[in-house]
């Protein structure tokens, strides 16, 4: 498509070719190089304070649920006879069957709990049968004179108590 008038492209190439032409003939004449001028500076550019951590200044962000110093294994040798046990490294309320947070006022509040004092009186409730029933089965074992069969504690109750559990059900 051709047009009749020039573009803007041709308008800038003639009058760098005129400008040059100009300046060969005359030397005071500027050019189109002359004419471009550097951008301005903005303010914009501002001096920024660079953020460092003076010497001996700098603290940790610190979170309330987790004590910079205290582990989950520190807080059960702090509370022995309370089920406190360490899973995943995160402590563990036996009795009452979930996690606690390692905060010591925490974990005095849950101890202090009616769920835990019920869970703990449940426990040892269990670990009392238990041990009734490991004397019943070494009672046993030692009525029939078995020799060469040593099992473990935890078998030998799990076994007394199936052994009771299909008494009982006749």
């Amino acid at each position: 498509m051709a047009t009749s008038e020039p573009s803007a492209l041709e308008e800038v190439e003639e009058e760098a070719t005129a400008a040059a032409s100009a300046s060969t003939s005359r030397p005071s004449t500027a050019s189109l190089l002359d004419r471009l001028r550097a951008p301005e500076t903005t303010h914009l550019a501002r001096p920024r304070k660079v953020l460092t951590n003076r010497k001996g200044t700098f603290k940790p962000p610190s979170s309330a649920n987790a004590p910079k110093t205290r582990s989950a294994g520190l807080r059960t040798n702090q509370f022995p006879n309370d089920f406190l046990v360490v899973r995943s490294g995160r402590l563990f309320c036996e009795a009452c069957r979930h996690e606690v947070s390692t905060v010591k006022s925490v974990i005095q509040v849950h101890i202090a709990s009616k769920k835990h004092l019920e869970g703990k009186n449940t426990r040892a409730q269990s670990a009392a049968e238990s041990k009734q029933l490991l004397l019943d089965g070494s009672n046993f074992l030692a009525k029939t004179k078995a020799e060469g069969t040593t099992l473990p504690d935890e078998v030998l109750v799990f076994r007394v108590k199936c052994l009771r559990t299909l008494l009982m059900s006749e």
